[in-house]
């Protein structure tokens, strides 16, 4: 059964997280962030009703500033100086602009094929928001119900630790976010944190679990699922004016020590439909895939949601490496349910190679799954995540790579490596444009930068970098 308990805090990450509270002084003093510029970005949303801004969680992971920053950047400008030709070639390999001078592009000294720009010409700096460190992955939800409104963002931040939502009112001109307090560059406030559930006698002791790392949000039953990296997933309804965390799990997989790596939905809006969770295991097992039941729910929203939770269910083991120990980072499922892609970090010991595994799911014969590995391909080092996505050649897989700084593209029919796009350092979150299927946005955490991939078949450029949005960098600004 799920535990409402909180769990104990190691000795070592108590003592670390006080002194970095006594000392990092998180969104009050120190040195504020900038408001046009990007640094460090851990999460990537792509405004689904405007479709022309792209959010970027700014983590500020090395606390060079007193807070991070969630900024708003601006496609359509950044897409109309890609088709402009009078773009000079930078005149050095490692070019930076002086801030001190107006904006500008040019074309990478390397490769003149891709045209690097200063960010700053791209975000809405009054848009601004400053939020606690170590902020990472985001999931936007379309709202028509909340007045003013288009949308809310929500981010995991593992400083605090909290879910914070910052509320959107976006137009293909106009665009507002706001979080609490007014003003370019404010700090969101307590009331846009989901971090307890104070309120509810019921559940008076109810925290959000450490290390929040991965979202999933349902929409239809406006349901956000939580993955904790200590193990754990929490699950917040998002309806109403105010979001509330509704339960917590504990113990999700058959065996301890698993952190949960990410979440995804047998059927968005269906109660009785499972909800699957990939570990990384901390003791050199196998990881496995967790399947779980969502319990509470009838459908709309209401006070009969109190009380809602996951409940453990049967899973399953990717059998390509038993019993090696394993990292699986995602699970994506093709389109007719009949397949899963399982990524594999591998990380424990590197006693097996990162891979995707391909593993039959259909029916058995005695009305369950057959759960067996079927196919195999080796893929680039330190993977994060990975998304099934259709640019005109049929579904494809995309991996992210943060070690090797590179995009796999993986052919699921015959399961194959059909492409590698080599993005830069340290790219952490892979995002497709709105309305554009061929073009694709990478987060550069190491190069304080956002790429733009073009995906398009048949394009002169397919599967490569043709723009940056910020001058490659490595932790400098």
């Amino acid at each position: 059964m799920p535990s409402r308990s909180v769990r104990h805090t190691p000795l070592t990450a108590v003592v670390g997280l006080a002194t970095c509270l006594a000392a990092c002084s998180f969104g009050e003093s120190g040195v504020e962030p900038p408001t046009d510029r990007i640094f460090l970005p851990a999460g990537l949303v792509a405004d689904p009703v405007a479709g022309r801004w792209l959010y970027t969680v700014n983590s500020n992971s090395d606390l060079r500033f007193n807070a991070g920053t969630v900024v708003a950047v601006d496609t359509e400008r950044a897409a109309a100086d890609r088709v402009r030709t009078d773009w000079a070639i930078c005149p050095t390999a490692g070019y930076t602009p002086n801030p001190a001078y107006p904006a500008t592009c040019c074309y990478d000294f390397f490769d003149n094929r891709v045209l690097n720009c200063d960010d700053r010409q791209y975000i809405d700096a009054k848009s601004t928001l400053r939020i606690g460190s170590f902020g990472g992955s985001a999931v936007f939800e379309k709202r028509d119900d909340l007045p003013g409104l288009t949308g809310r963002l929500y981010f995991s931040v593992r400083s605090e630790p909290s879910i914070t939502f910052i509320d959107v009112a976006s137009t293909t001109q106009t665009l507002k976010l706001s979080c609490g307090a007014e003003g370019t560059n404010s700090l969101c406030d307590d009331a846009h944190k989901i971090r307890g559930d104070y309120d509810n006698a019921a559940f008076s002791a109810l925290k959000l679990l450490e290390e929040p790392q991965t979202l999933t949000i349902d929409p239809l039953l406006r349901l956000l699922y939580v993955g904790h990296l200590l193990e754990g997933i929490s699950l917040i309804d998002t309806c109403g004016d105010k979001p509330t965390l509704l339960s917590i799990n504990q113990r999700i997989f058959s065996s301890p020590g698993y952190g949960v790596t990410s979440l995804s939905l047998g059927k968005p809006g269906d109660a009785a439909a499972p909800i699957y969770a990939t570990g990384r295991n901390y003791g050199g097992r196998a990881s496995e895939v967790q399947a779980l039941a969502l319990r509470g729910i009838k459908g709309g929203c209401g006070p009969s949601r109190t009380g809602a939770e996951l409940i453990s269910t049967e899973g399953f083991f990717s059998s390509a490496f038993f019993s090696d120990g394993s990292d699986i980072r995602a699970m994506v499922e093709s389109r007719d349910k009949s397949r899963v892609y399982l990524l594999h970090r591998n990380s424990f010991l590197r006693q097996s190679p990162p891979a995707v595994v391909e593993v039959d799911r259909r029916d058995d014969g005695q009305g369950r799954p057959r759960n067996q590995a079927v196919g195999l391909v080796e893929i680039c080092a330190g993977a994060t995540e990975m998304h099934l996505h259709d640019a005109g050649r049929g579904d494809r897989l995309y991996v992210v790579c943060f070690e090797a700084g590179q995009i796999y593209v993986i052919d699921p029919a015959p399961l194959s490596v059909v492409g590698i796009i080599n993005v830069g350092r340290g790219p952490t979150t892979l995002v497709f444009g709105k309305g554009d299927p061929g073009t694709a946005y990478v987060a550069g955490f190491s190069d304080n930068n956002v790429s733009v991939l073009d995906l398009a078949p048949g394009s002169p450029n397919e599967n490569r970098v043709i723009q940056r949005i910020g001058f490659p960098q490595l932790r400098k600004l």
